[in-house]
């Protein structure tokens, strides 16, 4: 059976909670994503709403595998797996908080240029973890 590091589950764990009080201070600005949503039709407001509850989800699952797997002392690559994905749905949630302000500076058409470079570092640093994950234990 392929292990993970302890240190990986340990670094998961103290990380996660972090990226979540950074997405709880972005929150604060709550107000402009209300207004956000009033403007959409009711199929857009309810797919907004069901995005933010999966990265919720997401990210409240790869802590509570990274607990449990410390707890349990099982460091399986499957485990390793979720807390990364806990971790990476974090940080692009973090991301897009981050830009928004600087997005809103830009004239219109500039503004998905700004959203898609971040989305594709996001990808190049999960398919540099994939590709580290499959050279180290499945080679």
């Amino acid at each position: 059976m392929v292990t993970v590091s302890r240190e990986f589950f340990q670094a998961g764990a103290t990380a996660i909670p972090a990226i979540l009080i950074a997405l709880a201070v972005g929150a604060k600005q709550g107000i402009r994503w209300a207004q956000d949503l009033q403007g959409k039709s009711r199929l857009g407001r309810v797919l907004v709403i069901m995005i933010v509850l999966f990265c919720i989800l997401a990210v409240l699952g790869g802590e509570a595998v990274a607990l449990v797997t410390l707890l349990t002392q099982n460091y399986t690559v499957d485990a390793a797996n979720l807390v990364w994905s806990g971790l990476m749905i974090g940080l692009l949630v973090l991301i897009t908080e981050l830009i928004r302000p600087v997005s809103d500076g830009l004239p219109k058409r500039e503004r998905p240029f700004l959203l898609v470079g971040a989305i594709l570092i996001w990808v190049l640093i999960n398919v540099t973890y994939i590709g580290g994950l499959y050279f180290l234990y499945f080679k």
